[in-house]
């Protein structure tokens, strides 16, 4: 047996049938309607979802802490939308970039920063700026939408939620 020459790179050629042909590059990605997409979707994130527990258990990210009881939430996500909850202040903005650094080094992916914001809640706006400008994200205010919902930092009102009962009692009598 003829033994391989090192010095030959075989990364150039495509081997079909014991022939060679042209060099071709692999592209990473699905084709639409592959039905392996809906599962590597959940997978990561799945993973996503891990990453970010992690962090909690090494006390890198703390989350917020829901109304008077001792429940903290640090993430929800819901479909392609995340929601990271982080305390006011720079070293949890420093560690949230860490975090998703790390899981964009780990799997190969990366949160889209740009269509990515921030809302402060009793945040000075010069200091939001310049986390923003940290994360290079954008940022907003309330009142705004979170999947079709109004929030807002202030008590919920009849007022607000109007339009929403409305549109839900069309579409049940429809």
């Amino acid at each position: 047996m003829a033994e391989l020459d090192p010095s030959v790179h075989f990364d150039r050629f495509h081997f079909s049938a014991g022939a060679p042909s042209n060099s071709f590059r692999s592209k990473r990605g699905l084709r639409q309607g592959c039905p392996l997409s809906p599962l590597l979707f959940n997978l990561m994130g799945e993973a996503l979802n891990g990453v970010l527990q992690k962090a909690v258990t090494l006390s890198l990210l703390q989350g917020i802490k829901v109304g008077q009881s001792s429940l903290r939430v640090s993430h929800l996500q819901f479909a392609d939308n995340l929601e990271i909850f982080l305390e006011a202040n720079i070293a949890m903005v420093g560690n949230i970039k860490r975090v998703l650094r790390v899981f964009e080094l780990a799997f190969g992916l990366s949160l889209n920063m740009s269509k990515s914001k921030m809302y402060g809640i009793g945040v000075d706006e010069s200091q939001c700026s310049k986390w923003v400008a940290f994360l290079k994200c954008g940022a907003d205010s309330f009142l705004t939408k979170y999947l079709g919902l109004p929030l807002e930092f202030h008590r919920n009102t009849a007022k607000l939620w109007n339009p929403i009962l409305e549109k839900f009692q069309s579409k049940l009598d429809g």
